[in-house]
């Protein structure tokens, strides 16, 4: 899952040199100059964007290196104050380190202000998708790993590339970027606007674009370079029924619940100026005094690389990005503490391997601390080592639930308790409990788990729920207050300002709300928070405030995140798997629901993966490029319920 970074010989200050291809990542001369002549006016730029009547353009590049030709589109785009939106998808198998990047870009004074901000977004280096919110009107997704495996498993939401940019090492010493096999793949996601460029001229590389439609002229390349390779693709297919890259408003989306998917939905719309109608059954009040006041934030750990291991990491790494950037301009409730996982929090069926983790996952993401280096860390008397997460923290979540709400095109319908939803002349109509017509709507996304068992679409979609009781329990002594959140048998939160009754400590889980379960739980809260410390009552119970928040998980505690598929006539088409749990398959369109979409279930990672899931979510609805792979979504995705019963033949 972690990627290595390229080994450098530095020929100049602005000419890295790849000992791994022997070849150098720019031509003799001006680097810029030479991506301005190759790239962007080879491929009509910023001619396009002007005159282009679609919503977005879409650049791919395969080879990113240093982001050079990314950095200068962003310059451009910028500088010329485009209003269409530039969506850039890069492929890069060894991304350079920040620090190379860095050195790098100091050598090009001009294009501070855009590499300064590339530098302060640079993803961690693991495979899969990491999508960059660059500006307002320029969106980056990079894509780390082999380009053969990446671009077979990318997904652009059936938009097609506008113009690519190929600027891999040269044939010669990196011969797999400019194969048949990706020629076909660059092919597929064309169509007749689409322009290619690059600064090789290779024989075989330009027949494999012939045979796979592109008209293919040679022109005057950069420097001592006598030619340079552009090309357009000419093939006459109709994709008129796959174009979701028209410049048509999109009409307001009914989201059906108000807890923490439902409101990361709304603002990933809104942040596409959709509008929102949020439909909560609970009143305002109610609704907020029900809450967990604190949710922490960590990753969920995998001993094995996969695609839920990977799913689980970007979530991650994407939420602690954009908490970051929403609370640079405003308190969102955001607290980055760092996080520290003591030994015991681990999986407990299996030994803990600090070689195991250490192999999946890069340093960056956490550090292995002894119980020395845990207690010098925290000033506290801890129990035990573990893992120190130090982009980890936690968000006080009535702060953070005003920030996702804040957009004036939320509206927030609040006491409406929706029972029912159906389909009829491309609307979606809700209903109330006496089947009264609440609202219609093209699009609707259901992020209230409590309602799959309730809507006939969704009933097929198993889901468990249970009680958490959390209690403010009380430091023994002021002077050793927890400052970052400890992670043991239970979860100790720093205290805040919303927090006066002390450390809040989660949590104990209940199938049912009892007065005896909730005496239980307290029981236990206290003495597994304590066992966190080596010594005993660390944590005092003063019968101080309890909360309760409900926990809905699936069976495979993976969330229900993407389009809802028709129960019967998914069954029915895919209904060879019956036969052959290994048989190939596809799942067709109309195997779909129209415009009904579901984020649900995240469980105990409901953070990061409510986060993401409303990217993705807002992605499909808008058209936009999915920052997630084909393999993410196939996992995430609900209809793994039907396939994974068919091919256990309990249906």
């Amino acid at each position: 899952m972690k990627l290595k970074s390229p080994e450098l010989v530095w020929l100049n200050p602005k000419a890295p040199y790849s000992q791994e291809y022997t070849d150098r990542y720019y031509s003799e001369g001006s680097p810029e100059d030479e991506c301005r002549h190759v790239y962007l006016a080879a491929n009509g730029l910023p001619d396009r964007w002007i005159k282009s009547t679609e919503k977005r353009f879409l650049i791919a590049e395969i080879g990113f290196g240093f982001g050079l030709n990314f950095i200068l589109s962003a310059s451009l785009h910028t500088k010329l104050k485009i209003q269409k939106h530039l969506h850039y998808i890069a492929f890069e198998k060894s991304p350079p380190s920040a620090k190379q990047v860095k050195t790098f870009f100091s050598n090009f004074h001009e294009l501070k202000k855009f590499s300064d901000t590339f530098l302060k977004k640079i993803p961690t280096p693991i495979r899969g998708c990491h999508r960059i919110h660059f500006s307002k009107n320029i969106t980056l997704d990079l894509h780390y790993g082999d380009v053969q495996n990446e671009i077979s498993d990318f997904s652009t939401n059936r938009l097609k590339i506008s113009a690519w940019f190929i600027d891999g090492f040269s044939p010669k010493t990196n011969p797999s970027i400019w194969n048949n096999f990706v020629c076909t793949k660059i092919s597929q996601l064309s169509n007749q606007e689409t322009t290619l460029s690059s600064y090789s001229a290779s024989g075989s590389f330009r027949r494999n674009l012939v045979s796979n439609g592109f008209d293919v002229k040679k022109a005057t390349g950069y420097g001592r370079k006598r030619h340079m390779t552009v090309a357009k693709y000419t093939v006459n297919e109709n994709h008129s029924k796959t174009n979701k890259n028209k410049n048509e408003a999109i009409e307001s989306v009914a989201i059906i619940g108000a807890g923490i998917a439902g409101c990361a939905a709304a603002l990933a719309l809104t942040k596409r100026n959709i509008p929102v109608q949020l439909f909560e059954s609970e009143d305002h009040e109610t609704l907020t005094q029900n809450r967990i006041s604190l949710f922490a934030l960590r990753p969920r750990l995998y001993r094995d690389i996969s695609p839920e291991s990977q799913f689980y990491l970007h979530s991650y790494l994407y939420t602690v990005s954009q908490l970051n950037l929403y609370s640079q301009n405003e308190d969102i409730g955001w607290n980055k503490t760092g996080l520290i996982q003591l030994e015991g929090a681990m999986n407990k069926r299996e030994k803990f391997s600090q070689e195991k983790y250490s192999s999946i996952y890069p340093s960056s993401i956490f550090n292995y601390m002894t119980n020395k280096q845990a207690r010098e860390l925290s000033k506290l008397d801890l129990s035990a080592g573990g893992l120190y997460f130090p982009d980890g923290g936690f968000v006080e979540t009535a702060k953070l639930y005003n920030f996702y709400l804040g957009a004036k095109e939320i509206k927030k319908n609040y006491s409406t308790s929706v029972k029912s939803i159906n389909y009829s002349n491309g609307k979606w109509t809700l209903y109330s409990t006496e089947q009264t017509e609440i609202a219609k709507s093209k699009t609707v996304i259901i992020a209230n788990s409590h309602c799959l068992t309730q809507f006939n679409q969704t009933d097929f979609l198993p889901i468990s729920t249970s009680h958490g009781y959390s209690n403010w329990l009380e430091a023994k002594s002021k002077s050793y207050e927890p400052t970052h959140v400890i992670c043991g048998n239970k979860t100790i939160f720093p205290s805040t300002m919303c927090g006066e009754n002390g450390n809040l400590v989660a949590a104990t889980y209940e199938k049912s709300l009892t007065k005896s379960s909730k005496l239980k739980a307290t029981k236990e809260n206290v003495t597994g928070a304590n066992q966190a410390f080596t010594g005993q009552y660390f944590l005092l119970d003063k019968n101080k405030d309890s909360e309760v928040g409900t926990r809905c998980g699936t069976p495979d505690r993976v969330p229900y995140i993407g389009r809802v598929p028709k129960y019967a006539h998914t069954k029915r088409e895919l209904a060879h798997l019956r036969r052959d749990a290994k048989a190939e398959f596809n799942i067709a369109d109309e195997c779909f629901l129209p415009n009904l979409y579901i984020s649900a279930g995240h469980g105990s990672n409901g953070l990061s993966t409510s986060s993401f899931g409303a990217e993705i979510l807002a992605s499909l609805i808008n058209g936009d490029p999915v920052p997630v792979s084909k393999r993410h979504l196939s996992v995430i995705c609900p209809s793994r319920i039907i396939i994974r019963s068919l091919k256990k033949q309990k249906i």
